[in-house]
């Protein structure tokens, strides 16, 4: 079989000896780079978490006919190239001194490469992974079945200590499963797709004051392996050691943990289905898969020492528990005792799984956000919202899909009712004060007041656009001292917005040339902004400048880049 690599096309075709170079569909070259032929498609099309643009296929080194992983993205999107990026840091740095077992390598020469499909197409870029011969964990077990509480214990130690090699060079796999893992012949575990590997990041940690929507990582991972912080964009180390608990639960009991029993506190029941695992190891695996991020060990080291130190222990517990066994007189007086106890249980299930349905339709709410989906997104919270009407969260970012799908009626209703529930909330006053720039400016510079001088992570962000809102409307003075006093940020968008903005004063204050040196930072820190190249253009004149600001797409929120381009464009008339 050969496969076209082009991520648009995905044409396949029988191999035979007058097989043309080309893909009679699109006209992509078969061969890529002299080197390699792909005859697989491995992921899926616009599944949820790989879009089209981003495929991963197996291929053939055609010098040593050895097979190997070709990832290939074809686009210029952030999101998709810095992904691709990271992963070939994080696997270069991981076998860096000597190869990991446990986890994939890249091939020995020129793992990554940009390359074009055809002449007429996109610069495309490559990654090259030697393929893991062996069979996927989740087919394994289909086979095999349930594995042995000793495999369990060999098996866990082994991603555990992958995983923490990936830690110990600063990155997150963030999707670990039994799909993502291969068994092969002699029972060795090595993880595989590094497709959402990310880096750690301790100002997005779930212990930040950030709530929602700013500075968090775009969703990845996969239902039943992929914690609560996960969902919700905020993954660490710990988010990597609940996913390799539920695999180990997985090849425990062959069932995926989606498909075992919720416990009121979302974590699972499984115990029943594995009756070979000990007391001990089985608590073990329920506090690292516990929901609860601040429950889960953090320390990986820690982890390998307890589980090395569990057979002595659960030897010595067996042992404890054969003294301890008494006569069960009582067994009917605990039983009747234990009636009233199991209704509240059961009132309290029935309040806990109502909680634990809004959550997930709040995770797939914002996963359709950061898709761009904010219709299917508005449709999905306000199903959340039904269950779990008093959530300022969900109201809000509610109130964030109605902006995306142009509804500001709706948004502006939706946050004033999440205010109503959280007043202080300085992230859902940013958000309000965004969606009134578009139909009432007095409103959205109250509203960006007041987020501007409450201490939070949004409150530079605030003073920023309120700043902007000033220079919009003419109000030199107050941009002035806005941006004076607000000049440095840890986040580098905030800060090249922070210049723009100040190129843009000094360009209105008649000082062009500092003018120049503002917008000239801005554009180093950040180039995908069309805004610093316009007012440059207008500065100087360049028509670099002009067809840069024209061609690079104009913010919805910020009327004032309409209004450059179209003075360019008048120029150029």
């Amino acid at each position: 079989m050969i496969q076209c690599i082009n991520t648009q096309c995905l044409n396949n075709l029988e191999h035979t000896d007058q097989s043309p170079p080309n893909c009679p569909k699109c006209g992509s070259r078969f061969i890529v780079e002299e080197r390699f032929q792909a005859v697989k498609l491995l992921s899926t099309p616009n599944n949820l978490w790989s879009p089209q643009e981003d495929q991963t296929f197996e291929a053939v080194e055609l010098s040593t006919q050895a097979s190997v992983i070709l990832r290939i993205v074809h686009s210029n999107e952030p999101r998709l190239t810095t992904s691709l990026m990271e992963a070939v840091l994080a696997l270069r740095q991981v076998h860096a001194i000597a190869p990991n077992p446990g986890i994939a390598q890249l091939i020995t020469e020129k793992a990554y490469f940009t390359f074009q499909p055809s002449s007429e197409q996109a610069e495309a870029q490559a990654m090259v992974t030697e393929k893991v011969e062996g069979l996927p964990l989740n087919l394994w077990i289909e086979q095999n079945g349930a594995i042995e509480q000793d495999l369990a214990f060999d098996w866990f130690k082994q991603l555990i200590t992958s995983a923490n090699a990936l830690h110990e060079q600063g990155f997150l796999h963030r999707d670990i499963k039994p799909d993502n893992i291969i068994v092969t012949g002699n029972r060795h575990l090595v993880l595989i797709d590094f497709g959402t590997i990310c880096r750690i990041d301790p100002r997005r940690s779930t212990n930040s004051q950030i709530k929602q929507g700013i500075e968090t990582y775009p969703v990845a991972g996969t239902y039943g392996y992929m914690p609560p912080e996960q969902s919700e964009g905020r993954p660490e180390p710990a988010s990597d050691y609940f996913a390799i608990a539920r695999t180990i639960i997985h090849a425990l009991t062959t069932t995926h943990p989606s498909d075992l029993e919720q416990q009121p506190d979302s974590s699972i029941e499984w115990r029943s289905q594995a009756p070979q695992v000990s007391e001990l190891f089985a608590e073990f695996l329920d506090r690292l898969a516990t929901p609860n991020h601040l429950y889960r060990p953090a320390n990986a080291s820690k982890i390998i020492e307890y589980v090395d130190d569990l057979p002595t222990r659960i030897t010595a517990d067996q042992k404890r528990r054969r003294r301890q066994k008494l006569t069960k007189l009582a067994t009917p007086i605990l039983l009747a005792l234990s009636v009233p106890l199991v209704l509240l249980a059961g009132s309290a299930w029935s309040r806990m799984n109502t909680q634990t349905r809004a959550n997930r339709l709040f995770s797939e709410g914002n996963q359709l956000i950061s898709l761009d989906q904010p219709s299917q997104a508005i449709s999905v919270l306000q199903s959340a919202l039904e269950l779990r009407p008093e959530a300022a969260e969900i109201r809000s970012t509610l109130g964030l899909a109605y902006s995306l799908a142009g509804d500001n009626t709706a948004a502006i209703a939706s946050f004033e009712t999440a205010l109503e529930l959280e007043p202080s909330n300085p992230i859902i006053r940013f958000n309000l004060a965004n969606v009134y720039e578009q139909v009432n400016i007095e409103q959205a510079i109250a509203n960006y007041q007041i987020a501007a001088k409450e201490r939070s992570p949004i409150q530079t962000a605030a003073a920023n656009n309120l700043a902007r809102v000033y220079l919009m409307t003419g109000q030199l003075n107050e941009a002035n001292d806005l941006l004076n006093s607000t000049v440095e940020t840890e986040d580098s968008l905030t800060q090249a917005a922070l210049l723009k903005n100040l190129g843009w004063l000094q360009f209105e204050l008649g000082d062009e040339e500092q003018a120049q040196a503002s917008l000239n930072q801005s554009i180093e820190i950040d180039p995908t902004k069309a805004d610093p190249y316009c007012l440059l253009a207008i500065i100087t004149a360049s028509e670099d400048d002009r067809i840069t600001c024209i061609s690079l797409p104009t913010p919805r929120n910020q009327p004032e880049v309409q209004q450059w381009k179209g003075q360019l464009s008048q120029i150029q008339d």
